[in-house]
């Protein structure tokens, strides 16, 4: 399920870490700053500590390893919490999305052409390799 190098094709769907790269490095600084320290705007709860995101991940490894232990397995459990991680992660990046697209928003005309540019550039070489 996993491709050791993923280059996503912007013909089948956005490609977001073009767009990431293609981003004057004020706005990724800015970014970056807001996801280490309080969360993006419309993330629930802001962001976690470092200590809470571990001791999530504990508790979700820990249940996963008693589900697998169980004599009668309970696949509709199993794939709950699966698709609770699932739900957790859109969560965090439908927020992501919401302050990237705000960010682009206050760049000026002049940087968004310049971002175009660039992602045109990228994605002709990539098609050209």
């Amino acid at each position: 399920m996993r491709v050791s190098h993923f280059v996503p094709s912007p013909h089948v769907q956005p490609d977001f870490r073009s767009l990431w790269r293609a981003l004057p490095d004020e706005a990724r600084d800015d970014l970056r700053a807001m996801a280490r320290t309080g969360g993006f705007p419309d993330e629930p709860g802001g962001r976690p500590s470092r200590e809470d995101r571990r001791a999530r991940v504990a508790a979700v490894n820990t249940a996963i390893i008693e589900m697998l232990r169980r004599d009668a397995f309970d696949s509709e459990a199993f794939a709950a919490l699966l698709g609770s991680e699932r739900d957790h992660v859109a969560h965090r990046l439908d927020a992501a999305q919401a302050a990237f697209a705000a960010r682009v928003n206050a760049l000026t005309h002049e940087q968004r052409l310049e971002m175009a540019e660039t992602l045109e550039d990228n994605w002709r070489d990539r098609a050209a390799r």
